[in-house]
């Protein structure tokens, strides 16, 4: 969630500077209409298989003794939607909250974008009924309202991150913010025992906030280590499976519904570690297939000059930098 929002962010801000609010507007509303359909696809997929399955585990609806209505009420709320493949109905509420959140962004009011968030997650934080979705056994489930605050911060960070070179800055001060990130990790480690209240993660409280950051950012710094000593087609897969994240957690909320719905096996055994390594060369490979056909089109679609003058048909990415596995020949 939190590295969605930075990315969107640097995303969506660049798309501002060359084409205009309205273009970040409605590239946001195509967005929400894809995690739309893809929420829904994976709540049929989960009747289907409530309906077809030989055996019941957490991630099927309860919906064998519910009515039509209540049925019908269950899909088109997101209510039915499975544990596994939930978290989209949270996007789509905080992608709507972007578009009020890229307007405040246009006009340069960040501190106004920051401040709107921080009271809404204050709301939420004290009337969660009124801000949280509702599990299958009536329970309270993730509480958007405080989850969004996260994600804003990140939009926000991410909106001004060539502006403001945080990736340089962040990598000139690399070692000591490895160090203070660690410390905050291990201080969110302690207070989770000490101060379960504060590290909640359904409510999103203060101190998982901060740990979410700290630990990206960790990572951030990690990663850039690596890359000075590793070569980048070693992260090849995590690249592309990130690329296609929508994709990925598809798939992988599919594999959830569908195969313990037939199949018994415990969650450490040995089939479980198979499957999961089955999922996720799925993503690679369905991610791998993804860009092999986009840079099909897109060499078919380039002008003959170009053809010409580069002496191939691989077309660079709009931002100048090359796509995993393009070739480019001089």
């Amino acid at each position: 969630m939190l590295l969605s929002g930075v990315v969107l962010g640097i995303l969506q801000s660049k798309r501002f500077s060359v084409a205009g609010l309205r273009k970040v507007q409605g590239a946001t509303l195509r967005r929400v209409v894809v995690i739309v359909v893809a929420q829904y696809s994976i709540v049929l997929l989960g009747l289907i298989a409530a309906f077809s399955a030989t055996r019941e585990h957490r991630n099927l609806p309860p919906v064998r003794d519910l009515g039509l209505p209540d049925l019908l009420w269950g899909v088109f709320s997101f209510h039915l939607s499975p544990p596994a493949g939930s978290v989209l109905r949270l996007y789509v509420i905080l992608m709507l909250l972007a578009l009020f959140t890229y307007f405040l962004l246009a006009r340069g009011w960040w501190i106004g974008a920051l401040a709107f968030a921080v009271a809404l997650y204050g709301a939420g934080y004290v009337f969660p009924q009124a801000t949280a979705f509702t599990r299958f056994d009536g329970g309270i489930g993730a509480n958007w309202a405080t989850w969004q605050l996260m994600f804003t911060v990140a939009l926000v960070i991410g909106w001004y991150w060539r502006r403001n070179l945080v990736a340089e800055r962040l990598t000139k001060a690399s070692a000591w913010v490895a160090v203070i990130c660690t410390g905050f990790v291990v201080l969110a480690y302690i207070g989770e025992i000490q101060t379960p209240r504060l590290f909640t993660k359904v409510m999103f409280a203060p101190g998982t906030i901060v740990n979410a950051f700290a630990v990206v950012t960790l990572m951030f710094i990690v990663v850039t280590w690596t890359l000075r000593v590793l070569p980048r087609w070693v992260f090849r897969p995590i690249e592309l499976i990130g690329s296609r994240s929508l994709d990925g957690y598809l798939i992988q909320a599919a594999v959830a519904v569908v195969v313990p719905s037939f199949v018994v096996y415990a969650n450490d055994s040995q089939f479980a570690l198979m499957l999961a390594l089955a999922t996720l060369a799925t993503c690679w490979g369905w991610a791998e297939m993804r860009l092999w056909n986009r840079n099909r089109l897109r060499s078919h679609s380039l002008p003959d000059d170009y053809v010409r003058r580069t002496g191939s048909r691989t077309e660079l990415a709009t931002d100048g930098h090359i796509q995993p596995g393009t070739e480019v020949r001089r």
